[in-house]
């Protein structure tokens, strides 16, 4: 599977580039988009998501412009978006098959059951998702976007609001089900992603201003002592967080 962006551009206002001429190529992995907020990182998930088109540029799906693909494109994507009002009165169980039905994904085969357990809420499936913690219901939102078994996940801020447990906690779970799928995670905590990408892109006013592979980028800005995400952050002039 390849998903490749070709000078994908937003511009809302004129002259003002939310995203900038951004080329890419996603092979099967786990990469993240990293970059203070306004960087550009929820605009990019916004067109590979087909939330909304690119002012310019192209996206490819294993060689095929998306726009051609229509619904058949779509299926290929599993969105966990930073924040979604849930159905506080739906179980689990029911929530997970209401989104099956919006997607026209047939459950018969027990893929949701498959589901609840590898986001390991099989014990709470039947509870109202209104008395789930935090942590909990950002399974839910991995869970969702799960269903039908897409190839390509997108997460927007996962972890932001979890304390550092429940953080820790859901890198272990992306890093189980994220086997033989591209992973996008787009956020602006710098140890998320030096636990969880072996790939980094760093964004910052809608462009690239670095990326690779985590030993590359270490190798690249060694400097004194050990190498790290965090270091080749405020190297390129962006704010920790």
């Amino acid at each position: 599977m390849e998903l490749r962006a070709d000078q994908l551009s937003k511009e809302y206002r004129k002259g003002k580039r939310a995203l900038d001429a951004f080329s890419y190529t996603f092979r099967e992995g786990i990469y993240g988009l990293l970059g203070p907020n306004g960087a550009g990182k929820s605009t990019l998930m916004g067109i590979i998501t087909t939330g909304f088109s690119a002012t310019s540029g192209r996206l490819f799906y294993d060689g095929t412009e998306i726009e051609k693909m229509g619904k058949e494109y779509r299926r290929h994507i599993g969105y966990m978006p930073q924040q979604q009002k849930l159905y506080e009165d739906f179980s689990l169980v029911r929530f997970l098959h209401y989104i099956a039905s919006l997607k026209g994904v047939k459950t018969e085969d027990g893929s949701i059951d498959e589901i609840i357990r590898a986001v390991n809420l099989w014990d709470v499936r039947g509870d109202s998702i209104g008395t789930y913690s935090g942590g909990m219901r950002q399974r839910v939102l991995l869970a969702q976007a799960l269903v039908g078994n897409p190839d390509i996940l997108i997460m927007d801020e996962p972890t932001v609001g979890l304390d550092p447990r429940e953080r820790v906690n859901f890198r272990e779970l992306v890093t189980n089900v994220a086997k033989a799928k591209t992973v996008i995670i787009a956020t602006h905590i710098v140890s998320d992603l030096e636990k969880l990408a072996s790939e980094i892109i760093f964004l910052n006013h809608g462009k690239i201003v670095e990326s690779g592979t985590l030993q590359e980028l270490y190798e690249k800005y060694r400097g004194e002592g050990e190498p790290s995400v965090e270091k080749i952050y405020m190297n390129l002039g962006m704010e920790s967080q």
